[in-house]
């Protein structure tokens, strides 16, 4: 019953705080995907490899404070394997 409330509190918290980091004023100064990838994500035919999707991630970190991307360690082909907090 604890989890239960718990997690309740949780869905409130972040149906309270997502809009406000979503629609803020600072997102006016982030590149959106289209034009960092030259394609819109999801559109027919046009999937990013993880070159492009790693160096949009960087690019929205250096433009946002409310972002920050950590290195988890090298993958099993040998690149970066990276996680962003927001």
């Amino acid at each position: 019953m604890k989890t239960r409330s718990q997690f309740k509190l949780l869905c409130l918290v972040c149906l309270f705080a997502l809009p406000g980091l979503v629609f803020s004023p600072v997102l006016g100064q982030i590149t959106p995907p289209e034009d960092h990838l030259g394609f819109k994500p999801g559109a027919d035919f046009h999937l990013a490899n993880y070159e492009q999707a790693m160096s949009y991630f960087e690019l929205l970190d250096s433009q946002t404070d409310r972002m920050q991307m950590f290195d988890m360690g090298p993958t099993s082909e040998g690149k970066r394997m990276m996680y962003a907090v927001i």
